[in-house]
């Protein structure tokens, strides 16, 4: 959006990845904040499924790419220089780095769009996880987890009980409203 003007848009319409559920591939990465001068120095970290949902074999999705993909570890990087971050929307480590990647797509947006325009967003949620599948992988399922544990558990944890909402809608409405 950077290359459109500003107020130039009458109407955007949305449904942006939601948090920790799809995978969509190495060809929608890109780098989140940082300094734009830096010349990245990438520090790869993993990030263990947090998220709840389904479970891929069992549910309807489960010849999905994207949505096997997306229940599986995720290798994500960050540099070590000016903290920047490369990884798709919504495969963020945490669900408070996704808000503010939400945020960065939200006042872009609010800029291209005219005073008379509209901005219609779909966002989902996403439960939080138990966090018991670090350091441990049934054998009958090893080939869904090819990145394994390369960090800490603790570097990602939420402070959310298991199979509670994180409240991802809410919590991006709040920020927008502030």
């Amino acid at each position: 959006m950077p290359e459109l003007p500003d107020e130039s848009i009458d109407c955007t319409l949305t449904s942006p990845p939601y948090y920790g559920l799809r995978d969509y591939g190495e060809d929608v990465k890109e780098i989140w904040g940082g300094d734009p001068d830096c010349e990245h120095t990438w520090k790869s970290v993993i990030k263990h499924r947090t998220a709840g949902g389904p479970q891929v074999p069992q549910s309807k999705w489960k010849n999905n790419k994207a949505v096997v993909d997306g229940q599986r570890d995720k290798k994500s990087d960050f540099c070590s220089e000016c903290n920047a971050w490369y990884g798709a929307l919504g495969l963020e480590p945490t669900f408070q780095l996704y808000l503010d990647h939400m945020m960065i797509i939200c006042q872009e947006t609010k800029r291209v769009l005219k005073k008379t325009g509209s901005f219609w967003l779909n966002m989902g949620d996403t439960y939080s996880g138990s966090g018991k599948g670090y350091g441990w992988v049934d054998p009958k399922y090893t080939s869904q987890h090819s990145v394994r544990n390369e960090m800490k558990p603790q570097q990602f944890i939420i402070n959310l009980p298991s199979k509670c909402l994180i409240g991802i809608p809410w919590r991006l409405v709040l920020r927008l409203i502030d």
